[in-house]
């Protein structure tokens, strides 16, 4: 449970002519200047909560669910997203009308898609360039490359295409066995003698390889979404309805992944300026665990 940080109060003395008591005044807590992001987030909840009763504007799972209207509208804006018309009403239902997201729902929405989501993309593109790759993006060190030798080769390529190569060079019959297959061919042929049959599997295992990676893309983006409506509900909690005197800080848990750090660092991704304020709120890349302290609990 999250334990507000205790308020402070000022005292100070009474000077009533006619009284001979002390007593003391409470003294009304300076409240933080709110600064360019926090006028942002502050309009767009009251835009989206304008729609709501006076009531409903308190209610706290209301204002989760702005949250995530919020995200789901900044989504469909930006020029690095793309999704077909008729699938948007789907994906707001996914995302903001359940309580919980329905991945199996997700990927049915994207399955026919050219599913473009440029951070993500950009991410991508970093880690290879990097050659770090953080936890949510393992996946991509099975990007498929040609083999170097010989015995490489031959595991990496179908046995039909092997089996092929024998029947156009020898008269005998071809074993079935795919160890057979492998000393034989082994016996004929060499690795400069396969580059053909690379080249067109390497085709087909890249075509596996990039439908492995759209799918873990939109599971991706499944928990970018719903990291950054919890962050920013957050961020509203703490920076726009209470405000406590405390500067925020990222919050990185101890089983965060070496390489989240590492890429982090690399990439220099941050949230917050030179003085310490914060200019937008995590995930800092798709994947990212990260969230804010608003010195209100530990």
């Amino acid at each position: 449970m999250l334990s507000f940080i205790k308020r402070l109060f000022g005292v100070k003395e009474a000077s009533l002519p006619e009284a001979n008591n002390d007593f003391y005044q409470e003294q009304p807590e300076k409240m933080p200047e709110l600064t360019e992001f926090d006028v942002i987030v502050k309009t767009l909840f009251e835009q989206h909560l304008s729609a709501y009763s006076a009531v409903d504007r308190h209610n706290h799972h209301i204002r989760q669910r702005v949250s995530r209207e919020i995200v789901f509208s900044q989504l469909l804006r930006s020029n690095g997203f793309s999704l077909s018309e008729d699938k948007k009403e789907r994906l707001y239902n996914t995302l903001v009308e359940a309580s919980n997201i329905d991945y199996q729902e997700l990927h049915a929405i994207f399955l026919l898609e050219d599913f473009k989501w440029d951070i993500f993309d950009n991410c991508r593109e970093h880690c290879d360039e990097y050659q770090i790759y953080p936890y949510a993006y393992k996946f991509l060190e099975n990007k498929p490359t040609l083999p170097t030798n010989l015995e490489s080769a031959l595991l990496f390529v179908r046995v039909a295409q092997l089996r092929a190569m024998l029947k156009e060079k020898l008269s005998q019959k071809i074993p079935t066995r795919k160890e057979e297959v492998y000393l034989l061919f082994a016996q004929h042929f060499t690795l400069e003698d396969m580059k053909e049959i690379l080249e067109e599997r390497l085709v087909e295992v890249t075509e596996q390889f990039e439908r492995s990676v759209k799918w873990q893309k939109i599971s991706i983006l499944g928990q970018w979404f719903h990291y950054y409506s919890n962050n920013l509900f957050d961020y509203y909690l703490h920076r726009i309805v209470h405000r406590p005197l405390v500067k925020p800080k990222l919050d990185i848990s101890e089983s965060m992944f070496i390489e989240d750090l590492e890429f982090i660092k690399k990439a220099e991704l941050s949230c917050f300026d030179e003085n310490g304020n914060l200019t937008s709120i995590p995930p800092l890349f798709p994947g990212d665990y990260s969230r804010i302290n608003y010195g209100n609990y530990y």
